[in-house]
């Protein structure tokens, strides 16, 4: 995010709320262009009529800013996991191979149940059809068995 938005303003500050997302080496590239990394929580956004003026850290130290990006946490909206007991990726969704097959037989998923990130029709759309085929194969394979 960081990154992209280098493009529109050179003044950025990274807030990581407190998390450890980010390795020595990308809080170096960072320095490296001067943006600020700060990784304390955030406790409280201060603005006046929907405007931000600043960002408060839990050690009640505040910085000036006038914008400002939050990156969301993508969480599947229902999960199966603890009934079908499938395996699941690295964002909380239905881990699956290239056919969208997942760690259980007979259950596939594709699209927003496979990767829960932004949603992508187009993407969700693939996803779908390489599940049917996926689906088709075992299918037309359970004859030959």
């Amino acid at each position: 995010m960081a990154k992209l938005l280098y493009t529109w303003s050179k003044d950025l500050v990274v807030c990581t709320n407190g998390h450890a997302v980010l390795d020595n080496d990308q809080k170096q590239l960072l320095k490296s262009r001067n943006i600020e990394v700060v990784e304390q929580a955030v406790t409280m956004f201060i603005g006046h009529e929907g405007k931000l003026r600043q960002v408060e850290f839990a050690d009640g130290t505040r910085i000036e800013r006038t914008g400002g990006f939050i990156t969301p946490e993508w969480k599947p909206k229902a999960s199966f996991q603890g009934s079908l007991g499938y395996e699941v990726n690295e964002f909380g969704g239905i881990a699956t191979n290239e056919w969208g097959k997942s760690s259980v037989p007979g259950v596939y998923a594709a699209g927003d149940a496979a990767y829960v990130m932004p949603s992508q029709l187009i993407y969700a759309a693939a996803g779908g059809s390489k599940a049917a085929i996926g689906i088709n194969m075992e299918l037309t394979e359970e004859d030959f068995v």
